[in-house]
């Protein structure tokens, strides 16, 4: 069980991660708008629908800025887990997505749960299918 004092760290960490909208940091951009061109890139390039929202949450896990990371397995694993996924990608969309069945055992293993990127790749899809209904 964790302690008051590493309560608060998380929290701490958590809110260092996720700047208010309103503030100058780098990234206070909604991920949601930022992780979109990813998406619609990897469907350009012929991805599944499934498969190109791998790639567009393998590439928020990479921001490492999942509250939800921070707060199961504390910052650095936070961001060793955000390095790694990085690493995947660098290798190219194809074998990111290949390697991201790896990449969930390792999170299973460490009790690692990407919830908050998986929450807005669900705001994603969202938002390409009002497009999608859009242009019709």
């Amino acid at each position: 069980m964790r302690g008051d004092s590493e309560r608060a760290d998380t929290s701490r960490q958590c809110r260092a991660a996720n700047p208010p909208l309103n503030s100058a940091a780098p990234f206070s951009r909604p991920s949601t708008l930022i992780v979109l061109p990813v998406y619609r890139r990897a469907v350009q390039d012929g991805f599944s629908a499934n498969d190109a929202g791998v790639a567009a949450l393998l590439w928020l896990i990479a921001q490492g800025k999942d509250t939800n990371m921070i707060s199961r397995g504390g910052w650095e694993l936070a961001q060793n887990s955000a390095a790694q996924t990085r690493v995947f990608l660098q290798e190219g969309l194809s074998k990111a997505v290949v390697n991201a069945k790896r990449l969930d055992q390792l999170f299973i293993q460490q009790h690692l749960s990407p919830g908050g990127c998986a929450d807005l790749l669900a705001v994603t899809y969202f938002l390409c299918r009002i497009e999608e209904l859009d242009k019709r």
